[in-house]
């Protein structure tokens, strides 16, 4: 079915080495969602648009998988999706050659920037070189290597010249791993100057092909239960958004019941949100769906009209979104955050302790953690 969607668009060879050669099970049914809404619409996609597209597919099922072929899938996939909601047009290739800083899509009077921030490329040469060290150590025929990586945020790993994988004792990025994943999905976008003033303007961020992360993953903090007991933590993707330089983020692995030292720390950088209002919204495209993000201190608001639009895309997981329908997000994010803070609190107190309504317990990680 995903080969016959892109035969749609003029593409008949996929090569096994290609990025769509090597797509998930997860990942391929996504973009064949996608295909699938692009032809349901296709007559409303403009002819330089299709053209495109067209060209950008056929080279993405022949050339080699890489962080290039993944940040331009999902400038594709992108451009697909949103098609359902209207004509997609490109920024000019012109205004790119001279330097002139523009959105990457727009459609409907909405500006769209796409991001797929990448794996931590030392991180991955480490994985590389653990699975590499593991099979030449082992003989006969079936070899199995196991191992451990932080693609999101690193883990202070790195290969030495002699092929040895040393850890650097300075580096916390398992210690503050949320901040280390709002650096990384953020940093790159965080002046906003390619985002018009007096605009609508949305950031379409892919963390899936290039992170792997799911929709849970946006939520401001999840649950797991294993081993007998109930773990809770913060990702960081909803902080990055919403939360206040200093709010508290829950550590990994946050038993509740069994309070340990101060299993908590401070966020190191402001909302994005915050403190850039010309960005409207984020549409943040996981492994199971889209959500979206609304910026309640945005100077151009979408309009209910708009709103209705964006939530009308295929996929979009409306339980996990947060958005200003109601005029009262603002309040809702406070009512979020100072929910988070009393579990921090309660992470960091004793059972029985009354200390719950003092401070947050939450140490602020260093700059460069």
């Amino acid at each position: 079915m995903f080969r016959a969607r892109l035969s749609e668009f003029k593409v008949f060879q996929v090569e096994s080495s290609s990025l769509f050669g090597q797509l998930s099970a997860d990942l391929k049914r996504g973009f064949e969602v996608a295909l699938d809404r692009a032809l349901l619409r296709i007559d409303k996609i403009p002819f330089a648009t299709r053209s495109w597209i067209e060209e950008e597919l056929r080279s993405l099922a022949t050339a080699e998988a890489s962080d290039q072929t993944r940040s331009r899938v999902a400038e594709v996939e992108a451009a697909l999706r949103l098609s359902w909601l209207g004509p997609v047009e490109r920024v000019k290739a012109v205004e790119r050659r001279r330097g002139i800083r523009r959105p990457d899509l727009r459609v409907e009077g909405i500006n769209i920037e796409v991001y797929c921030p990448q794996e931590h490329t030392l991180e991955k040469q480490v994985a590389q070189a653990d699975l590499r060290r593991q099979l030449e150590a082992q003989a006969g025929s079936v070899r199995v290597a196991v191992t451990v990586s932080y693609p999101a945020t690193g883990s202070g790993r790195r290969v030495c010249e002699d092929g040895t994988i040393r850890r650097d004792p300075a580096n916390r990025a398992l210690m503050y791993p949320a901040n280390k994943l709002i650096d990384r999905i953020l940093t790159e976008k965080r002046s906003g100057g390619q985002f018009p003033d007096k605009e609508m303007n949305i950031l379409w961020l892919d963390l899936k092909h290039g992170l792997g992360l799911s929709s849970v993953d946006c939520m401001p903090f999840r649950s797991v239960i294993a081993k007998g007991t109930c773990f809770t933590g913060t990702s960081g993707v909803w902080h990055g958004f919403f939360a206040e330089e200093g709010s508290p983020l829950l550590a990994d692995r946050t038993a509740l019941e069994w309070p340990v030292g101060r299993p908590t720390y401070g966020q190191q950088k402001c909302g994005w949100f915050r403190e850039l209002p010309k960005v409207s919204a984020a549409i943040l495209s996981t492994r199971d769906g889209l959500v979206f993000f609304e910026n309640p201190w945005a100077s151009a608001p979408l309009g209910d009209t708009e709103r209705q639009k964006l939530f009308r895309l295929s996929e979009l997981r409306p339980e996990l979104s947060w958005s200003n329908e109601s005029g009262t997000l603002r309040h809702d994010v406070a009512i979020m955050l100072a929910k988070i803070s009393w579990l921090a609190r309660l992470a960091c107190s004793e059972q029985g302790s009354s200390d719950l309504d003092s401070d947050s317990g939450a140490d602020v990680a260093p700059d460069g953690a």
